[in-house]
Order: C-alpha cells, then sequence, then structure tokens
C-alpha cells in the first residue's frame, strides 16, 4: 500500500505542476500579447517611419515568448541549463549565418535614425545619379532621371 500511497502522492504534486505551467502560459502568453499589441497601436499611431519599431517589436515577442518558455520549464521541474546552452548554440550559428544580413539591418538602422539623406531627395550613390523612392531595413531604391529603378543594398548607400 505505501507504493500505491507515494504513486498517488507523486501523481497528485505533477498534476499540481502541470495545472500551474498550463496557467501560467495561457496568463504569460496573454499578457504578452497585450504588451505587443499595446506597443504596435502606439507606434501605429505615431508619425515615425514604422521598420524599426516593428522590427524590434518582433524581436522583443521572441524574447519574451523564450522567458516564458524557460520559466515553465523551471516550474515543471525541468533543468534550464541545458535548454540555454543549446538556445545560445543555436543563436551564435545563426548569428553568423545571418552577419550579411545583421549588417544590412544595422546599415538600414542608421539611415533611418541618421537621416543622411530622405525618401524624394536626389542624390548619387555610386556612379548613379537619381531620386530616393525608399529607404527599407535592406535596401534603399533610387529613380533615375531615365526612369530607370535601381535597388541598392544599404551598405552601399550610406
Amino acid at each position: 500500500m505505501s507504493f500505491l500511497n507515494k504513486l498517488k502522492n507523486y501523481a497528485l504534486g505533477s498534476g499540481v505542476e502541470l495545472a500551474m505551467a498550463i496557467i501560467y502560459v495561457l496568463v504569460g502568453y496573454m499578457i504578452i500579447r497585450i504588451i505587443i499589441n499595446l506597443l504596435k497601436r502606439s507606434v501605429n499611431r505615431s508619425k515615425i517611419e514604422k521598420t524599426i519599431p516593428n522590427f524590434i517589436i518582433s524581436i522583443l515577442n521572441i524574447v519574451l515568448i523564450i522567458v516564458l518558455i524557460v520559466s515553465v520549464l523551471k516550474i515543471l521541474g525541468i533543468s534550464t541549463e541545458s535548454v540555454v546552452t543549446i538556445a545560445s548554440v543555436i543563436s551564435l550559428g545563426v548569428s553568423l549565418a545571418l552577419q550579411d544580413v545583421i549588417k544590412g539591418i544595422a546599415n538600414g538602422f542608421l539611415l533611418v535614425t541618421t537621416k543622411p539623406f530622405v525618401e524624394g531627395e536626389y542624390v548619387k550613390i555610386g556612379d548613379v545619379e537619381g531620386t530616393i523612392i525608399s529607404i527599407t531595413m535592406f535596401n534603399t531604391v533610387l529613380k533615375t532621371t531615365d526612369g530607370l529603378m535601381i535597388t541598392y543594398p544599404n551598405s552601399q548607400a550610406i
């Protein structure tokens, strides 16, 4: 009988942990949604260029979900050290693989924040002159005097 009592106590304890984890996930996810929606709404109401804030909001969303997952694993009694180590290795690999993309994003961020030129301005990039049509996180679109649309990576536009 003592084995059955131990099994019953373990199941009750695990059931409570599991229920707490489910509640934590639901409440945590709702809080994350509320935060992200509030941030998106405030960005949409503002008159600033939305590319960078939306990019930052996306990264914040991912970070908050990762924090929620790690917290739930801790509630369930699962060691989070190995999860954090694996996530770090994956992040390092992705960062190395995407370093050119990350450079482009950084250059786009610089272009949008420092505004060395703005949309509608006539500029010369390399050997080409024209009017800037758009500046995004990754590239700048230029319309030449003869009507050609040329897209430059932001690293060349700076």
